[in-house]
């Protein structure tokens, strides 16, 4: 409905009365049919708005096609009692595949100043003397790496060869002669032992060097070598975080370079709302006159290709319901024109647009009466209040007696908002009787770069632009409050609705009551938003979702971190919006209704793991093969630790190694199994060792599963389908 609403508005604007008057009477139909809830009307309803759509393209590429079948397939569709087979026929009789293509659409330029692309090439030498440094660095490093790699193999051989010499000494002490490793220094301690000279010298008299002795002078020396390496990739790492900055500085002009290049004069979107003024004001037979302020105030491309429904909406609503007819405003002592201004200026690092009509300002008596009769407000309401201003947004509500070609859907304020929400701004609206009404636009200075605040959700990495919060609150501190089966956070002197996060993405039920929650601002509204984990905050790149995922109702592009993922952006107001939010409302057993998408998300929660072994790379490919299975997981490095976050941490599966230093796996399920709460806690076992002697003193000891290593997804996923369920 209200894609008709902007199209029929727009073709009108640019002279095509025919498209407008087809898409006026698609509106009328819809309305009608809205009005008589035929819901097993959607299969016939699709059909022939994709031949209105074939229509419609036809009529751009050259002569509209006839439109007289319209109203009339319409008409039969609002009278259809539930057989739709004759209105389905009608409408099949012209094969709907014969629609030709949209043509794509024509390549997008910008004018550059030379001057600009000069200090773009000035910077791009910057970067490629930058590079070369950074190659120098990175070489270095490389070199550092391979000596401390030498050194470490040094130690190792050094610390082995003393092992391998004294780990396995006969019964008297004795070792097994000098080994290799000793070398030339060996020679000290081997001499001193030979010398027939050495008996006639007490202790005192002669320094007497044994293994340990010259065991101790090699680790000295390795231990000075590593040092030293040290020192050194301190210092070039020190460089390298010089160069770094050398880059965001180089990067940052870049950016700010190219901001400016995407930036195009307003003036460009006043022209073409000035047709579309001309436009309305000879339909409604009004004199009207646009005046603009801040024509050079440069924006964003983006922002300026967003803008134009919007700003074509409220346009349009001001001479129809702003500007009083000719007649009217010379009886007030008007001029007999009307003037819309469209103003335009930079103010606190945001973009403010300004529509200001000087008409009778809005009707706050009709407003209320409306607002009254849709439930929108309770009669005890004051006329003058800010809620009864507010209800020009609200959908479907027209204070127009009837609808014509420019207004009285109630439509126009309503788009107009939701589009300047989704480009993260915010709209407001001020009115005074007898001399005009505001609406001022709030918007950030370009879309292509901005702030976000990085959140991990149960796993799941997105950012939510920074233009939204307003403030990160601790759930566990603030005071929260049960009403109407919905959980709300006290924020100052409001009550602010609670939204669970990763129950609008799917990813399960309500989390419990803690961790952080941020105040997100849109408009004049304010919701509270519970999240997992805040990461920090970055200046990201948007990024199109491509043709498939655009408009997306909870992200409104993606960008990608400094390892590569991607990450997706969350659309507030998409988020936000009546829509999506009441599945995402924590209730009072903090709980949530069924979320939307998916369905099956709300059955089911996200397993935690504990996996104790004391081999770094078997907790790495764990944690990665658990990780891809869908759980939650934590490491321990042996027993001990595990018992650590057992006390702290509440878990669904511990997984344990047998052979671990400070306590083994047989000692820990043990202790595990004494305590009460841990009982029936699933204990798998997870070894090398795979004989029926070590299986049975595990299952003796409390445990409720055994695997051999090397372990497979498959295998894992058979545990935790077992193992889970039964938890």
């Amino acid at each position: 409905f209200r894609a008709y609403h902007t199209f029929k508005g727009s073709a009108n604007t640019v002279g095509l009365s025919a498209l407008g008057a087809i898409a006026h009477v698609v509106e009328d139909g819809l309305v009608e049919l809205d009005a008589a809830s035929a819901s097993t009307l959607r299969r016939p309803l699709a059909e022939l708005l994709l031949r209105v759509q074939r229509d419609l393209r036809q009529g751009l590429r050259g002569p509209p096609a006839d439109s007289s079948w319209l109203a009339g397939a319409i008409a039969g569709l609002a009278s259809a009692d539930g057989d739709h087979s004759d209105d389905t026929r009608v409408l099949r009789a012209q094969p709907l595949d014969e629609a030709a293509e949209p043509a794509p659409a024509g390549r997008r330029s910008l004018r550059v100043a030379a001057e600009q692309l000069d200090h773009l090439m000035d910077l791009t030498g910057e970067l490629v003397i930058g590079r070369s440094r950074l190659g120098a660095r990175v070489s270095t490093l490389g070199e550092l790496a391979r000596d401390l790699l030498a050194s470490r193999n040094r130690l190792i051989t050094t610390i082995d060869g003393f092992r391998e010499r004294y780990e396995f000494s006969g019964l008297d002490g004795r070792g097994r002669g000098a080994p290799r490793w000793l070398g030339a220094e060996a020679g000290l301690a081997v001499s001193a032992q030979a010398d027939p000279h050495a008996a006639h010298f007490t202790d005192l008299e002669l320094d007497r060097y044994e293994d340990i002795h010259v065991l101790a002078r090699s680790l000295g020396e390795i231990g000075s070598d590593i040092g030293d390496l040290q020192g050194q990739i301190q210092r070039t790492i020190g460089d390298l975080g010089q160069d770094a900055d050398a880059f965001n500085q180089v990067i940052g002009g870049i950016q700010g370079e190219i901001a400016r290049a995407r930036m195009v004069p307003i003036e460009q979107l006043f022209t073409r709302l000035r047709l579309a003024v001309r436009d309305a004001a000879e339909r409604d037979t009004k004199g009207v006159q646009v005046a603009t302020s801040g024509e050079q105030v440069a924006l964003d491309r983006a922002l300026a290709d967003g803008l134009h429904v919007p700003l074509l909406h409220l346009v349009r609503n001001a001479v129809a319901h702003g500007i009083e007819t000719t007649e009217d405003r010379v009886v007030g002592g008007k001029r007999a024109d009307g003037t819309i201004t469209l103003t335009a200026r930079h103010e606190a690092g945001q973009m403010v647009l300004e529509v200001h009509d000087d008409g009778a300002g809005l009707d706050l008596e009709a407003l209320h009466r409306r607002g009254r009769e849709r439930g929108l407000i309770p009669s005890s309401t004051p006329v003058d209040s800010e809620s009864v201003r507010q209800l020009v947004f609200a959908p479907g509500l027209s204070t127009s007696a009837q609808a014509d070609a420019v207004a009285g859907r109630g439509l126009g304020c309503d788009v107009a908002r939701r589009e300047i929400q989704r480009l993260g701004g915010s709209l407001r609206v001020s009115s005074v009787r007898g001399q005009g009404t505001t609406f001022a636009i709030i918007l950030p200075l370009t879309l292509a770069i901005t702030r976000a605040l990085l959140v991990r959700e149960r796993g799941m990495l997105v950012a939510v632009p920074m233009n939204f919060v307003e403030r990160v609150l601790d759930l566990e501190q603030a005071r929260t409050t049960r009403s109407g089966g919905l959980v709300r956070v006290a924020y100052g002197e409001q009550l602010l609705p609670l939204i669970d996060l990763g129950v609008a993405l799917g990813l399960g039920q309500a989390a419990a009551l803690r961790g952080p929650a941020l105040v997100l601002r849109l408009g004049e509204g304010r919701w509270a938003l519970r999240v997992g984990t805040l990461l920090n905050q970055e200046d990201i790149v948007v990024k199109s979702m491509g043709d498939l995922l655009s408009g997306h109702p909870l992200f409104s592009g993606v960008t990608i971190s400094g390892a590569g993922r991607l990450v997706p952006i969350i659309d507030v107001p998409g988020l936000l919006s009546p829509d999506a939010t009441y599945a995402a409302l924590a209730t009072t057993e903090v709980e949530v209704l069924r979320p939307v998408r998916p369905p099956a998300a709300a059955t089911t929660t996200t397993a935690r793991v504990l996996f104790v072994d004391d081999s770094l790379s078997v907790r790495r490919v764990a944690d990665q093969l658990l990780r891809s299975l869908g759980v939650e997981v934590v490491l321990a490095v042996d027993g001990e630790d595990a018992l650590a976050r057992l006390r702290q941490e509440r878990f669904d599966v511990v997984f344990t190694d047998l052979e671990m230093p400070r306590m083994h796996g047989y000692d820990l399920i043990r202790e595990v199994r004494f305590i009460p709460a841990y009982r029936e806690l699933p204990l798998v076992v997870v070894t090398s060792r795979s004989s029926d002697k070590h299986r049975a003193a595990a299952e003796a000891a409390g445990a409720s599963d055994y695997l051999t290593k090397p372990f497979t997804l498959e295998t894992l996923g058979a545990v935790l389908a077992r193992w889970v369920h039964q938890s």
